[in-house]
């Protein structure tokens, strides 16, 4: 007897849009497959210039004081966790990981960025995750340029397959 869908929840940050476009597009993609996602906003408490939080991504493992996120991770079979690269940290997604890490179900990673270095930095959240004892399903990163692509679509299909 079927259970009916699988339950998404798609967690991002995006100060741009970017991030929330790729997860709109993924959000589409799982839809398609069946799935039943559902979207929430990763949000800092106080939202800060541009530059305060590009200082801030360079010292590793800072955390930002957050929001409440709507809903909880664990309602969910899997998780999608999405923001875009910063330099060294992302401090909201951190206070996200912090909360939330070892009660992930089986999660995908989606990275956004300008196109340098997306492979380090996708690695070593996921290596983080890991350690927490999430399962990573699938690790994607996307560059702002290539997101209307078809190329992109067929990778978000690819990793919408791979978390389900």
């Amino acid at each position: 007897m079927s259970r009916g869908p699988v339950r998404v929840g798609l967690f991002w940050h995006s100060r741009t849009g970017t991030t929330r476009a790729a997860v709109e597009m993924l959000q589409a993609g799982l839809t398609a497959r069946g799935a039943k996602p559902r979207i929430a906003e990763i949000r800092p408490r106080w939202d800060l210039p541009y530059p305060l939080w590009l200082a801030l991504s360079f010292v590793p493992g800072i955390r930002f004081p957050l929001r409440p996120v709507p809903f909880p991770p664990t309602e969910f079979d899997r998780a999608v966790l999405a923001f875009p690269k910063w330099t060294f940290a992302h401090p909201p997604v951190n206070a996200f990981l912090a909360r939330w890490a070892r009660s992930l179900p089986p999660t995908g990673l989606l990275v956004t960025c300008g196109g340098w270095d997306q492979d380090r930095y996708l690695v070593g959240y996921r290596r983080r995750l890991e350690r927490a004892g999430v399962e990573v399903r699938a690790a994607l990163a996307v560059k702002k340029r290539d997101l209307p692509a078809r190329a992109t679509q067929e990778a978000l299909g690819r990793f919408a397959d791979r978390l389900l």
